[in-house]
């Protein structure tokens, strides 16, 4: 139904299908895009690897910012997304998408905190935007709290830093 409504041309707002007709929110740009490009089974088959290779990835960049060297960003990364937790959001495809960005907006929340530059708060703005472009809202919610956490309050508690981060 999804992919019928967007090569038509128009966004699927209504889901014709289920209960005689129910309101139906898509919002998440990869999974537009699979669903364009590759038909409805795209975002659950092609669009699980792409979102295990993101985290993986992800991952191992958040752990090379942090400082760990090459073996341990890719243990870093092999360990996220190969966990028990990260796979164990497959089946509930909003959380694992959510999570699968998680890493990408620490690493960029970390680099926005140590040097404040409209670049680096634009990428950061974008990630987040993604991230809850997906629906995930619980992950978007433990990001933000990991990412307290890795940058420490201190960090973040000048009004001018707060501010920027905050926009």
């Amino acid at each position: 139904m999804a992919a019928r409504a967007l090569r038509s041309g128009t966004w699927p707002l209504w889901n014709p299908l289920a209960n005689g007709g129910e309101p139906f929110l898509l919002a998440y740009p990869v999974d537009l895009a699979l669903l364009l490009v590759g038909g409805w089974s795209a975002p659950l088959g092609p669009g699980a690897a792409l979102h295990l290779l993101v985290a993986l990835v992800g991952a191992s960049w958040l752990a090379s910012r942090l400082g760990m060297g090459p073996w341990g960003s890719w243990l870093a990364g092999a360990v996220y997304g190969l966990g028990g937790f990260f796979l164990s959001t497959v089946n509930l495809l909003q959380l694992f998408e959510a999570a699968a960005w998680a890493p990408l907006v620490l690493g960029a929340g970390v680099l926005a905190v140590r040097e404040t530059t409209g670049p680096r708060l634009a990428a950061l703005a974008l990630l987040v935007a993604l991230q809850l472009s997906t629906l995930g809202v619980e992950i978007v919610l433990q990001t933000a709290l990991v990412g307290l956490v890795l940058v420490g309050w201190k960090a973040v508690a000048s009004s001018r830093k707060l501010a920027a981060l905050a926009l």
